[in-house]
């Protein structure tokens, strides 16, 4: 993320004035390192870019010039964490005609902040699942399609998703084709 800073002078400056900037810390880093206040100007613009952070940081800006100097402190919030909500599998009934494909559906308990990787595990190799699926900023929810084999006997899988130590997990069950006599 990017938060704009500015530097301001007492008075217009007579002649073009460099400020150096710095950071405390390195979860702040101020861009460009130093920023010039134009003659006949009393203000001067820079960047300060701010990681995804998992605790709050406070870090101090300084603006320097000569012996005159001036900070501030910024805080930095850290986003909030995505809970795993739910895994449903098929809304009507979780079960699938072996060969065919049913879907899946990842909830999470609130709206997803950044981009939030859920990984998808399958205990049959007879239900295949993606790897992973992304829950996109300003959702919560992420749709996955499960492959399944054909069988000759109904077959149990379990479906879990997993986001940090969090496991959700459904059971999907794959049946036979019934060949009609």
């Amino acid at each position: 993320n990017r938060v704009k800073g500015t530097v301001h002078l007492t008075e217009n400056a007579a002649s073009d004035v460099k400020v150096e900037l710095a950071s405390d810390d390195g979860h702040a880093q101020v861009r460009p390192d130093h920023v010039i206040v134009a003659a006949g100007k009393k203000q001067a613009s820079f960047d300060v870019f701010v990681p995804i952070v998992g605790a709050m940081h406070k870090p101090k800006i300084t603006a320097k010039h000569g012996a005159s100097q001036a900070s501030h402190q910024l805080t930095i919030k850290p986003q909030p964490t995505a809970v795993l909500q739910s895994l449903e599998i098929d809304w009507d009934t979780p079960e699938v005609t072996g060969g065919n494909e049913v879907g899946g559906v990842v909830t999470l308990a609130n709206q997803a902040s950044i981009a939030t990787v859920v990984a998808i595990e399958s205990d049959n190799a007879l239900a295949k699942v993606p790897a992973n699926v992304s829950i996109l900023p300003g959702k919560n929810s992420a749709v996955f399609t499960i492959n399944s084999g054909k069988v000759d006997a109904p077959q149990q899988a379990t479906i879990t998703a997993v986001l940090g130590t969090a496991r959700k997990s459904a059971k999907l069950t794959i049946k036979p084709v019934l060949n009609p006599k």
